[in-house]
């Protein structure tokens, strides 16, 4: 039999609260952007921002399989090595995306006297306060994805190798930047130490030096008009196309925003034939837009509950929520979804204006009447969707087939057909509650497949006996296309300048 011993209790101590997750889909339906994305441009990420890097880390690997006896760690840091000293040969060039960039303008790489720098002590990824956390570097954590789907390089025996393509283009990256140069760069490499008069020496390695028609310009200008992927199993050419389709809509527009207006230029020619690279930006557009007026719904929900104070009971809030929207619908006199989506046949053109003024409406910040506003206009631009949708079904529905886009939650097909096509002969009142509902479910759902094996949790609300306790607010977001990254490829070439076609550029193709 137990028995209570007053002695034995301890001190009372609170456990220590789980870590929250922060990313940006919260709802679990932004991976079939990034599929869709990823397969219009293959061989380059988000991340890989300049195109030099790949004939950088070609020549380093071959440099490393001439000794195959060297340790795992001296090759991670010996690549490591070679990145800081580019991170400090780009130290003043005003351009971004350069690896360990942040930690170089911050000061923190490591000196010997006023002249030198101590390489080793920076980027050795056994000492603390480098300028990369992932062992590998960037190499590893970035770029070499891009490296083996362009068939540059290999992994075998858990090590990396050339292949006959990267051992090409090793060589012509080396023959651009010169043997005394290739030489003094391994020398700083192996000796952990960059002087100021080497930093002047090498700048033959900066990321923006490509020389213009050289053997190695031309390598990087092949790879980005072959074929997708070594890996494909066809030869589909959507990076090509869809680098020839940015320089034709340079030639023909003037844009600061020359990504997002170039997207919204593809939408709008509604391409009539599927299989094309077209018709994936077309659909590209279409999801980024269903995705942002559910996000726009979330957001609306979570910042509610941030703005109350007091016990907030789910019931009375939902009811709440739902209420302030049909309120604000209500004004046009319609009492059904139906006769919303009915009123919504909106043209391409019009979806795409009404989608840039709900984002500039989100962005600036809003009183209460304002948020209500911007949530009516997401569910009237989400039934301009559905009609865009229904107006190109088959295409819409065959494209998804043929991509395995059906087994990805946020396709078009599914989310409209959960909270647009199943509400609709349902009052006002019922179809936004029933979506707020499944938005959710899915925000729910998409938590706890992304706790995996830790403790971390990304729920943004939490219900406690029937009340919601709020966690974080979010804001709506778009997926970022890898479109950027091939601008500043374009631009390390000498094809775009101030977001606008050079002549070299018009003459690419």
């Amino acid at each position: 039999m137990s028995v209570f011993m007053k002695n034995d209790i301890t001190n009372i101590c609170w456990a220590k609260a789980p870590k929250e997750k922060r990313g940006r889909d919260q709802l679990g339906i932004q991976n079939c952007s990034i599929v869709v994305y990823g397969i219009q441009l293959p061989g380059l990420t988000n991340l890989t921002n300049h195109i030099r890097y790949y004939g950088l880390y070609c020549w380093l690997i071959g440099i490393l399989s001439q000794d195959k006896e060297k340790t795992d760690k001296y090759q991670y840091n010996y690549i490591r090595r070679a990145e800081l000293v580019i991170a400090l040969l780009m130290r003043d060039k005003g351009i971004k995306g350069v690896v360990g960039s942040d930690y170089v303008k911050k000061g923190k790489c490591p000196v010997v006297n006023n002249s030198t720098y101590d390489i080793a002590a920076g980027a050795d990824y056994e000492n603390k306060e480098t300028y990369w956390k992932y062992r590998t570097g960037a190499f590893g954590q970035y770029y070499l994805g891009s490296l083996l789907t362009l068939g540059l390089v290999s992994y075998d025996d858990n090590t990396f190798n050339e292949t006959d393509r990267g051992r090409k283009l090793a060589k012509r990256f080396a023959d651009s930047v010169g043997e005394t140069a290739c030489g003094n760069f391994l020398s700083v490499i192996e000796s952990g130490r960059l002087s100021e008069e080497d930093i002047v020496e090498l700048q033959v390695f900066c990321l923006n030096n490509i020389l213009v028609n050289s053997s190695e310009w031309n390598f990087y200008k092949e790879i980005l008009i072959d074929y997708d992927s070594i890996y494909s199993g066809t030869n589909a050419y959507n990076r090509r196309n869809t680098l020839r389709l940015l320089i034709e809509f340079l030639q023909e527009n003037e844009s600061n925003n020359v990504v997002n207006d170039f997207v919204a230029k593809m939408f709008n020619e509604q391409p009539s034939d599927n299989s094309k690279t077209e018709f994936g930006w077309y659909y590209y557009y279409l999801i980024e837009t269903i995705h942002y007026c559910l996000e726009t719904l979330f957001w609306k929900f979570l910042k509610g509950i941030e703005r109350k104070s007091g016990i907030i009971v789910a019931a009375e809030y939902l009811n709440e929520y739902v209420e302030s929207i049909v309120k604000q619908m209500k004004k046009t006199g319609r009492e059904y979804f139906c006769d919303i989506v009915a009123d919504n046949r909106l043209g391409v053109v019009d979806i795409v204006k009404d989608r840039c003024f709900l984002d500039k409406m989100i962005q600036n910040g809003m009183s209460d009447e304002k948020i209500n506003e911007a949530s009516a206009i997401a569910i009237k631009l989400l039934c301009a969707t559905f009609n865009e949708y229904l107006s190109r079904k088959d295409l819409i529905v065959n494209y998804e087939k043929e991509l395995s886009l059906c087994r990805q939650f946020g396709n078009a097909s599914r989310l409209l057909d959960i909270c647009v096509q199943k509400n609709f002969t349902l009052s006002l009142q019922e179809a936004l509650s029933k979506i707020i509902r499944r938005i959710m479910k899915e925000h729910t759902l998409s938590s706890y497949r992304k706790i995996g094996n830790s403790s971390a949790s990304s729920l943004k609300y939490v219900i406690e006996e029937g009340c919601f306790i709020h966690v974080e607010t979010v804001f709506p977001q778009f997926t970022s296309p890898r479109l950027y990254s091939l601008k500043n490829f374009m631009e390390d070439l000498s094809l775009v300048s101030d977001n606008k076609l050079t002549n070299l550029g018009m003459k690419i193709f």
